[in-house]
């Protein structure tokens, strides 16, 4: 990731934030030196991978070349109430459990399979397996 990093580049460390590459130095473990401005007098430098690790055994990089965006967490699901369904077609009748907008499993009265073809509402068209 950072093979051809030069002098003066802008990196960012998860956790020291925006900082500027001060030296590149491929012979050693930890080639890449970066120095991160905390406050006017406190300035830190930290060494690291050509991953961009700051140690060797670390899982994952530190150091980007820009702030790293991560996605939104999802939104919350929405709970649906779970209903028993008894539905009458001619010879058969058929018995599933789903939520207000979604069959979750379903059988004949003789505990045969069915495939569910559409469902609307509280009906359903079904055929046998």
């Amino acid at each position: 990731m950072f093979e051809k990093a030069q002098m003066n580049d802008s990196v960012f460390d998860l956790e020291l934030g925006k900082g500027k590459v001060i030296s590149v130095d491929h012979v050693t473990g930890y080639p890449v030196a970066v120095e991160f401005q905390k406050s006017d007098s406190v300035i830190a430098v930290c060494s690291y991978t050509v991953e961009g690790k700051r140690l060797k055994s670390d899982i994952a990089p530190s150091l980007f070349w820009s702030k790293p965006e991560f996605p939104k967490p999802p939104k919350k699901i929405k709970k649906e109430r779970l209903i028993l369904y008894v539905v009458a077609n001619e010879n058969k009748k058929v018995v599933f459990r789903g939520t207000e907008s979604q069959c979750i499993s379903f059988a004949d009265s003789d505990g045969e399979n069915l495939q569910v073809i559409a469902m609307e509402g509280d009906f359903v068209s079904f055929v046998e397996r």
